[in-house]
């Protein structure tokens, strides 16, 4: 992913709208580019700003600190993701390989 369209995407990860194929790129090309991690930071910062002063409180004054915890819940989430993923194939490869076991034992009895 470039620069480009991860600068285009900054919003809708801050609004938590970013679309779920796009948050893990999204995620290694902010940890290593410095240029679009202080875009982040700065829209970040301006949009919890605004938002916090229309609801008239604030959740913590440390927005960067809050920005590293939602980067970091977004990274927990692409894990979560991996860890799934990872127990639906090895749940559908143990299904195949005990239908198959079945089929065979009873093939075996067959004959």
């Amino acid at each position: 992913m470039d620069c480009k369209e991860v600068r285009s995407l900054v919003m809708a990860f801050i609004k938590d709208e970013i679309p779920e194929d796009k948050l893990e790129p999204f995620l290694k090309h902010i940890s290593g580019c410095k240029d679009c991690y202080e875009e982040l930071e700065i829209y970040y910062t301006v949009h919890v700003g605004i938002q916090g002063l229309d609801q008239d409180q604030f959740t913590t004054y440390d927005l960067s600190g809050a920005l590293r915890t939602d980067l970091e819940e977004a990274r927990e989430q692409v894990r979560s993701r991996h860890v799934f993923t990872v127990f639906r194939i090895v749940v559908g490869a143990a299904a195949v390989l005990l239908t198959l076991l079945a089929a065979f034992f009873q093939f075996q009895r067959w004959l």
